[in-house]
């Protein structure tokens, strides 16, 4: 028989004999659905040796241990990347813009409302723009950076940043892209399966857009703006869409 761990500090005890999870006082139902998700992370109880009880209350509820929640460099594993993809920027009147990403289905948030607003979404000559994908730590920085550094490891591989109206034309060639594993839309970082348009930012304003990047959850696709000021960590795994020099087209 397993002995009761305690952790008086968080106020979290697990009685084995009963199998019975208490928490702050309250002791809650000895399911296999709470241990699981105990295990996942969804608590602190979950660190270093609560691991093994952890295991055998599932076991006791007559389950196992579900697989833990992947890094988001191995969610990267299985996503395909952007060598190398062309791109028509341009040649569309902002009504008509707007018209095709309506008649394609994608989804605005907010910010990418705001951003659309801009000038340089008024009509421009069509020109070809050739993307590649890179992930943060795919540029060389395994330990996550901030967007200046990135941009700037970037530039100094010959990656170039994408022009600021990239966004929803790239949105609107890019309509095979794969659904995100999860449909979490704001948890103050980059989420899973986002492709963030490395471009120029209209603003220096931390409070206004930074720029675009491309995400379809539950089989919609959206064209999303976000904001982060210079000193926010991305990490390793965040991914991004660089223009290719000339020379490399």
């Amino acid at each position: 028989m397993l002995k009761t761990c305690s952790s008086p500090s968080r106020g979290i005890h697990l009685h084995s004999a009963s199998i019975s999870i208490e928490v702050s006082g309250e002791t809650l139902s000895p399911c296999a659905e709470l241990a699981a998700d105990l295990w996942r992370g969804r608590s602190p109880c979950t660190r270093g040796r609560w691991s093994p009880l952890l295991a055998a209350v599932l076991q006791s509820c007559g389950s196992t241990l579900p697989p833990q929640r992947p890094t988001r460099l191995e969610s990267m594993a299985d996503t395909p990347r952007i060598e190398r993809l062309e791109l028509s920027v341009g040649g569309l009147s902002r009504p008509h813009l707007m018209s095709r990403l309506t008649s394609r289905g994608v989804l605005l948030n907010a910010h990418a409302k705001t951003l659309l607003e801009e000038a340089v979404f008024d009509k421009q000559t069509m020109r070809a723009v050739v993307v590649t994908e890179r992930s943060v730590a795919g540029l060389g920085l395994p330990e996550g950076a901030t967007l200046p550094e990135i941009l700037e490891v970037a530039q100094e591989q010959g990656l170039l940043l994408c022009p600021a109206d990239t966004g929803p034309y790239m949105r609107l060639a890019l309509m095979e892209q794969a659904t995100s594993p999860d449909s979490v839309m704001s948890s103050g970082s980059a989420p899973t399966g986002a492709l963030t348009v490395a471009a120029e930012p209209l603003s220096e304003d931390n409070d206004y857009p930074k720029g675009f990047y491309l995400r379809v959850v539950n089989g919609r696709p959206w064209l999303r703006g976000y904001r982060c000021d210079n000193e926010h960590t991305w990490s390793p795994g965040d991914r991004f869409v660089f223009r290719l020099p000339p020379q490399s087209v």
